[in-house]
Formats: structure tokens, sequence, C-alpha cells
């Protein structure tokens, strides 16, 4: 049995709420195009002529006839230098400027037949695939291709940039264990990271690692829940991907704080009586 967790407890939608909301958040979006659009002083034609699609597209989608997928937000977002969280949600710059820009690489996604966004999973045994796969774009496609994907309930992980990844190792412990998937939202740029929050950092020397964020000026210091591990910084230009924890699916079921304290008042006091037992022993000597 698996156990499903996000920081919102997960609402599980009726069909109806559900399309309605997904409806709502698509027009939306549809809107901004056409501010977009009007903003730039563009006529339909020009702003086809763009983005190097059709103007009855541009049409449709600025009516609501038709729906748009991540892939061609990604697209609006390359070839007019905005910002696709902006497209995505309206909120932060509609622009991306000099201040805005980061070095991480436009995402990368893949859509079914129906263009609706997967949640790809990144497998623990896949990393070093999915690190050697930024060489190029083609490359990457082919490898998102082939990893397994998941889904989950919920309005929340449609119309954004989600992926998810195994966790390995114990330095999160216990927020997380081994074995379990987080389900990240991909961050555009290093100002929304918003400090002492869980993040999935993707990059070049330490590989794929999970662990809460503090931003410092040129650097990143990664935070572990497991007292064992020492914070680290990383420089920012060894980041290639930076990933928004939002839900976790996990074995291993939350252990209730009464008996956690329980757990910790035993050992502490199994370690008084240790210290003690070396004290009698030093003092005989």
């Amino acid at each position: 049995m698996y156990f499903i967790y996000n920081n919102a407890n997960l609402v599980f939608w009726t069909k109806f709420v559900k399309s309605k909301r997904i409806k709502f958040m698509q027009n939306a979006i549809n809107q901004r195009i056409k501010f977009l659009r009007e903003k730039l002083n563009l006529s339909q034609i020009d702003f086809s002529k763009r983005l190097k699609v059709s103007q009855s597209r541009i049409a449709k989608i600025e009516t609501g006839r038709v729906d748009v997928d991540i892939t061609f937000l990604s697209h609006i977002a390359l070839e007019l230098n905005i910002n696709r969280d902006w497209l995505l949600t309206g909120q932060g710059e509609m622009y991306l400027t000099d201040a805005t820009q980061s070095n991480l690489k436009i995402l990368t996604t893949t859509v079914d037949d129906t263009s609706n966004e997967k949640i790809v999973l990144v497998p623990e045994k896949a990393e070093a695939g999915y690190l050697k796969s930024f060489e190029h774009e083609g490359l990457m496609i082919d490898f998102l291709k082939n990893l397994p994907v998941i889904s989950l309930p919920g309005n929340e992980y449609h119309n954004a940039s989600f992926r998810a990844f195994e966790v390995s190792g114990h330095s999160m412990e216990p927020t997380f264990y081994v074995r379990d998937i987080v389900v990240c939202r991909y961050i555009e740029h290093y100002s929304y990271i918003r400090n002492k929050e869980v993040y999935v950092i993707v990059t070049r020397n330490e590989g794929i690692v999970i662990k809460r964020v503090v931003k410092k000026e040129n650097t990143l210091e990664l935070h572990s829940d497991n007292e064992d591990f020492e914070p680290y910084s990383i420089n920012l230009e060894d980041i290639v991907e930076i990933w928004k924890f939002e839900a976790k699916i996990s074995k291993v079921a939350p252990m209730p704080r009464s008996r956690l304290k329980a757990i910790e008042d035993g050992l502490h006091a199994v370690q008084q009586q240790l210290i003690l037992q070396f004290k009698i022993l030093n003092d005989k000597k």
C-alpha cells in the first residue's frame, strides 16, 4: 500500500468540479495569450508568424475553442522571451529581463496523444542517464519518452510542469525515506525559491539531490532534515534544474508524534545511563 501526501493533503475533486476548475484555468491562460499579443501590438496574423503557427490556431486560442498545452506555452516563452510562470499562473513578471533570467534551461516536457502533460518519473537507477541527457534537447526528449509516468488526483497537477523523482539516501529522514517518490513543480528562476522549503536540485557535479534550500548571493545552501548530515553550498552556475516539492508517495506511514517522542525519550535515557556507566568505570580507575 502507498500513502500519498502533499502540502494541501490532496483534495479529491468530483469530476464535475475538476472539469469546471480546469476549464477556468485554461480560459485564463488563453486570455493571457491574447493580452500578450495586444501588449506587443501585433495582429493575429503577425503574432502567428512570430510563433510559426497558423492564424486560425491563434484565433481559436483567443476565443477559447482550443486548449493550450505546456509544450506550446514553452514555445511562446522561448520565442518571445516571456516568463512561462506568468503564462501559466499570471504571477511574476511578464517579460524575462536580465534581472529575472538565469542559466536554467527551458524545460523539456512530453505529452500524450491528447496533449496532456505526463508526470515523468525519474527512478534512482536512471539518474546517470537523466544527467547525460542534458547534452542536447533531442537526447533529453528520447530519454524522457522511455521513463515511466505517473498521475495523481487533483487538478493542481495539470496545466503546469511536474516531474517525479525517487529518493535515494538517508539525508532527509524522517521527512523522506529511501524509495519514496517526490512529485515536484518546475522552477524557472532562482528568485522563486523560498528559504527552508524543499526542492529537488539537479546539478552537474552533485547529481540529483533533495534538500531544504536557503538562498545566498551566488550560491544555494542545502540543508538535510537528518541532523547527521552537515549543510553545504553549491554554486548557481552548477545548477541545471530546480524542482519545488509538491507531494510525496510513500510506503512508510508517518509515526504518531507521541510514539516518536517516547522513542526519543527512551534513547535519551539510554544515553544518560551509558554516560553514567562510563563515569563510574573511569572513577574506579
